[in-house]
């Protein structure tokens, strides 16, 4: 009888442990899920960030790149130029 009972004893402290375990398995598992789901936002976050960035990298290149071409274009640069010439001959001042 001693034998049952301490083998009763040992089966409701197992499965007490072993409750305990799935519990903090399934408390580990929600874990995981939230920090999952908070990674997919921050990766989401993040491209678009790297959206905005890139956008705003491509208008400024294509701004600078008209900057650059209405400021080097050599008909203009040729007409300022004579202007400025014959603004010399004449004994005028200039700016450049």
């Amino acid at each position: 009888m001693k034998l049952v009972n301490e083998l009763s004893v040992t089966i409701a402290e197992s499965n007490k442990k072993h409750e305990e375990y799935i519990e903090a398995r399934n408390e580990a598992q929600r874990n995981h899920e939230k920090a999952i789901e908070m990674r997919g936002h921050i990766v989401e976050v993040r491209n678009e960030r790297r959206k905005r960035y890139e956008e705003s990298k491509r208008i400024l290149k294509e701004q600078n790149t008209q900057a650059r071409k209405a400021v080097m274009d050599n008909d203009k640069l040729k007409e300022i130029a004579d202007s400025a010439l014959d603004a010399l001959k004449k004994g005028e001042k200039i700016s450049l």
